[in-house]
Order: C-alpha cells, then structure tokens, then sequence
C-alpha cells in the first residue's frame, strides 16, 4: 500500500471543498434564487471596494488563498480573513 504524502492529501481536501462549494451554491441557486443572486451582488461589490482600496482578494493558492470557505485580503501588512 502507498502511503500518501501530506501535499497529496491537501490536493485531495482542496478538491473536495471545491466540490461542497460548488453543490452548495448550485442548491442556493436553484432552491433560492433571489438570496442566492443578492450574495452574489454583495460579493461582487465587496471585491470591486477592496481593488479600489489597493487590497488584492486572492483565491485559493498553494500557500494562502482561499482555505474553509474563506478568502484572503492581502495588504502591505498581515492578510485578513473575510469569512
């Protein structure tokens, strides 16, 4: 039997959380499309006032990005974490 490695098995969840997400914006979708196109709208301006701020919104990467449903604002200083 292989033994997989940590990086492996990060790719693996990574996938997977992926995945969750996108079943559970398409279940938003469908069962509740006004809320779902309201969140979308929020994201959407939320992201376009931290590019006008000079805060870079970054989405998932190797080393940061987007982890557990949250993404990452990077700054000059230490990242925040919108959730």
């Amino acid at each position: 039997m292989a033994v997989r490695g940590k990086g492996v098995i990060a790719v693996v969840v990574s996938a997977q959380a992926r995945e969750n997400r996108e079943y559970v914006r398409r279940l938003l979708r469908e069962r509740q499309p006004e809320f779902a196109a309201a969140l979308a709208l929020v994201e959407a301006l939320v992201e376009q006032e931290l590019s006008k701020s000079g805060h870079a919104v970054t989405e998932s990467s190797s080393r940061g990005g987007r982890r557990n449903g949250r993404r990452r604002i990077c700054t000059d200083s230490q990242p925040a974490v919108v959730r």
